[in-house]
């Protein structure tokens, strides 16, 4: 009992946490549906391997095994990053932003090879040459560019040309990923930031990105 009749009542805004819990159910289900495919892939090109016995068409399965084995464990690497940076605080160090720049368009640049359709998309460096000296977490800025880069690569056209810059100021640099594929929808782009937010799901369940 309260006194003097008094009665006294908590609201919580959950609004904010439910559309998050939503976001988050949704983006495990597009995992789950991202991993489904080259799990089952294996499945299939393992039981075919098995079952072959001309050289030329074990090799190409061979190399489709690979392929689909390193699509399931980047999906993986996904939900451990994820996880990584949620549990994590605040951390850094000293960082070549230069060295990573150019470490993430030299393996995008090997892999710019459209999964599906096997067109060559370029990827190219402009920019600062020189160190680049900040602080910050070396892994988690190479996997944030490496992702951006990823699906500028995705989302582009045979031919076209995906450009990583660096702009330097004097106390600030600015790395920009400059692509001529779809693009984002005016509507979504106020909300890209946002956790686990993902532009058209279906879209994104077709081609993939995180």
């Amino acid at each position: 009992p309260v006194p003097n009749g008094i009665a006294v009542a908590m609201i919580e805004d959950v609004s904010e946490r439910m559309r998050t819990d939503a976001m988050r159910s949704d983006f495990v289900a597009n995992i789950s549906h991202e991993l489904k495919t080259p799990v089952g892939a294996i499945a299939v090109l393992a039981e075919a391997l098995a079952d072959e016995r001309d050289p030329e068409v074990l090799s190409r399965l061979g190399e489709h095994l690979v392929e689909e084995s390193h699509r399931a464990v980047s999906t993986i690497d996904d939900l451990l990053r994820l996880s990584q940076i949620e549990s994590a605080g605040p951390s850094g160090s000293v960082v070549d932003l230069s060295e990573v720049v150019r470490t993430v368009v030299d393996t995008s640049t090997h892999r710019a090879v459209m999964s599906d359709t096997g067109q060559r998309v370029e990827v190219k460096m402009i920019g600062a040459s020189g160190a680049v000296a900040i602080r910050g977490d070396e892994r988690q800025l190479a996997s944030a560019l490496g992702n951006l880069v990823e699906n500028a690569v995705k989302y582009s056209h045979e031919g076209d040309l995906v450009e990583v810059r660096m702009q330097v100021d004097e106390d600030a640099v600015e790395v920009l990923v400059v692509d001529q594929g779809v693009g984002i929808p005016a509507h979504d782009l106020d909300r890209i930031f946002e956790r686990f937010y993902r532009v058209d799901k279906a879209r994104s369940r077709d081609t993939g990105g995180t």
